[in-house]
């Protein structure tokens, strides 16, 4: 079971990547990511990005 929790929190953080990519393609705003997500967690980010929203903020 913790196996498949790691596979949906790796195919998570590649969902947040690739949002990045494609709307904040700036290393800054990776970087800003990287810090929420060091915050408040990588389901939160996620859930931001699903929304389509900023993450970092």
């Amino acid at each position: 079971n913790r196996l498949k929790e790691l596979y949906d929190e790796l195919k998570a953080r590649a969902e947040i990547l690739r949002f990045l990519s494609e709307n904040f393609p700036s290393y800054r705003d990776l970087w800003k990511t990287v810090i929420a997500v060091r915050e408040k967690g990588v389901w939160e980010i996620y859930n931001k990005v699903k929304e389509m929203k900023i993450p970092w903020e």
